[in-house]
């Protein structure tokens, strides 16, 4: 068992949600003239979300993630490959109702790994952020 102090924690936890706010700050400045759709990415153990949301209507407008049935059986539900299939996914959604201008809210994570996966492969298919 790990011995992580309370104290780490703590400061763990404070340092993320300064990050979160930080984001939520930038997004609010951004989006007062008009309506922009923000796309958060959360990550957990073994799945990876990304989903759409209308930040004025409180909608989520788009989801994407790797617990889906449309998800491929053989591959990993996480990593950069399934990173990959998610943002295309979101990608094509996005498309298909016509709305390409978004926020890339990268929910206090670093942007390396699965979530620079995310936001590249969402440009080259077309979303402008």
């Amino acid at each position: 068992m790990s011995r992580i102090s309370k104290a780490f924690l703590r400061r763990q936890s404070r340092y993320r949600n300064r990050i979160k706010l930080a984001a939520k700050k930038k997004i609010a400045s951004k989006s007062n003239d008009f309506t922009i759709l923000r796309l958060c990415v959360s990550k957990f153990s073994r799945t990876i979300f990304a989903q759409v949301i209308n930040d004025d209507l409180g909608h989520t407008v788009a989801s994407v993630s790797t617990l889906s049935k449309s998800f491929p059986a053989n591959e990993k539900s996480y990593g950069v490959k399934a990173a990959d299939w998610v943002a295309r996914q979101i990608s094509d959604k996005m498309k298909s109702i016509k709305y390409n201008q978004i926020i890339f809210d990268k929910g206090g994570y670093k942007m390396h790994g699965i979530i620079k996966t995310i936001a590249e492969v969402s440009r080259e298919n077309g979303l402008e952020f």
